[in-house]
């Protein structure tokens, strides 16, 4: 049984406002809820009607090996300039002190 301190208490954990005038309608509908929710579990799926899950029953697995990622072009193609295999950058000077 759902009360008038349960339906204050959820519009206080949900942040909302709530008109006293508003309690009544609003127990009777999350009873409703709940009732519904009680009958959703008491529904024992059997193998025909299983829970849905999305995607294939079982997914093929790959080897967990670490790579490096390919890139299509080496970094020095969008480097502003290489050197001995660093990558030069222009420095990067303050506007002025903070």
């Amino acid at each position: 049984m759902v009360s008038h301190h349960d339906v204050h208490r959820v519009a206080d954990l949900a942040a909302l406002s709530l008109e006293e005038t508003n309690v009544e309608e609003l127990v009777s509908q999350l009873e409703e809820i709940l009732e519904f929710i009680a009958q959703l579990q008491s529904v024992n799926p059997t193998p025909e009607h299983a829970a849905f899950r999305p995607g294939p029953s079982t997914a093929a697995l790959r080897d967990d090996v670490v790579s490096p990622i390919p890139m299509m072009h080496g970094v020095e193609s969008f480097a502003p300039e290489v050197r001995d295999g660093f990558l030069l950058v222009p420095k990067v000077e303050s506007l002025g002190e903070a």
